[in-house]
């Protein structure tokens, strides 16, 4: 503001506007004055206003960074400057009144946190003195405050992958990373192998180091497996997936007859299993049993007198199973017959 001329009858004063955005909660202060000369200056009032500070409600939400191992959690508060001068402004990690602190002028501030859990973090606009202008009016903008959760991810647990599976159940060694309600063993069958193979899950309802899960019925099966940690109103964490599966029976021999021409065996397995082709291989050759319900085979092709048949029975998965082996006397020849039978799993 400048006095631009004076006479008798008026006196022209010329305003000078200043650009106040972005100044929300601010004091401006302000001076009248005269000037007799290029030197000297006649201060003639001061006065000082406060603008309105912005609710931190207008504020955008916290941006929060968490550090790798889930220990610490950095919040940044984008645009705080705009809504009050930041030394009004404070923070606070938790519910504890102690430990409220000033902001930085960076608008960023640091919490210890703990995975699988809820943190309330604060921001707090303290009092400020409100200035109208007069000299006797004494007031105070009230103290705001805005509240927003920090909500930490449930870590998996993480497991040793040495086991020895048998044939009932497998234990494994796990080691928690955080607090959690269950955590649930999830097994899923290859889709090949359904239904004969069927998904196993299992909640461990109590906190142990050794999860136990019992196998279904039907053995032979191949499980890709994980752990799901779970706690409500957080999201299910998994852990990296492992491949088990179950060894299937050894087949029993039941019977087997010979002659001259002609070989057969007879086999059987005792309990459920998954059994997706049987193959025999003679003398190194390679045939397939196209039915893998057959229990049986029946080999007549170039069988000649004063020779040896090495007979292999292969079951297609990962397994390798040996069945003990027998020897056998032709009716018209003394040179031993020798049948292996071997049932192998190959995914």
């Amino acid at each position: 503001m400048r006095l631009m001329s004076r006479n008798i009858s008026q006196t022209i004063v010329r305003l000078t506007y200043e650009n106040i955005t972005n100044s929300a909660g601010r004091h401006w202060t302000f001076v009248f004055g005269s000037k007799h000369d290029s030197i000297q200056t006649i201060v003639n009032h001061t006065f000082t206003v406060t603008l309105d500070p912005l609710p931190l409600k207008s504020l955008p939400s916290f941006d929060v960074t968490l550090n790798e191992e889930l220990t610490t959690a950095s919040v940044f508060v984008p645009n705080c400057d705009q809504v009050a001068e930041t030394k009004y402004l404070n923070f606070r990690c938790g519910i504890n009144n102690d430990q409220q602190k000033p902001l930085p002028n960076n608008c960023v501030f640091t919490c210890s946190v703990n995975s699988s859990s809820v943190y309330n973090t604060s921001l707090i606009r303290l009092p400020i003195p409100r200035h109208n202008g007069t000299e006797s009016f004494n007031d105070t903008f009230r103290m705001d405050q805005r509240i927003e959760n920090i909500r930490i991810a449930i870590l998996p647990v993480l497991y040793q992958q040495t086991w020895l599976p048998n044939m009932t159940h497998i234990s494994v060694n796990v080691i928690p990373q955080s607090d959690f309600y269950n955590v649930e063993t999830i097994c899923k069958a290859k889709e090949e192998q359904k239904p004969v193979c069927t998904d196993m899950n299992k909640i461990h309802e109590q906190c142990s180091t050794t999860l136990t899960l019992r196998f279904n019925s039907t053995r032979g099966c191949d499980y890709q497996c994980f752990f799901s940690t779970k706690k409500q109103g957080f999201t299910d964490a998994h852990s990296s997936e492992f491949t088990m599966s179950i060894s299937p029976p050894k087949p029993i021999i039941i019977s087997s007859t010979w002659a001259a021409r002609y070989i057969s065996v007879y086999w059987t397995i005792d309990e459920p299993t998954y059994v997706h082709q049987f193959s025999v291989i003679v003398n190194g050759k390679r045939m397939l049993v196209s039915d893998r319900r057959s229990r049986s085979f029946n080999y007549t092709k170039n069988i000649l007198p004063n020779r040896k048949f090495h007979l292999s029975l292969f079951r297609l998965n990962i397994h390798i199973v040996f069945v003990d082996y027998f020897r056998w006397k032709s009716n018209s020849i003394s040179i031993p017959y020798e049948l292996l039978i071997i049932q192998n799993q190959i995914s």
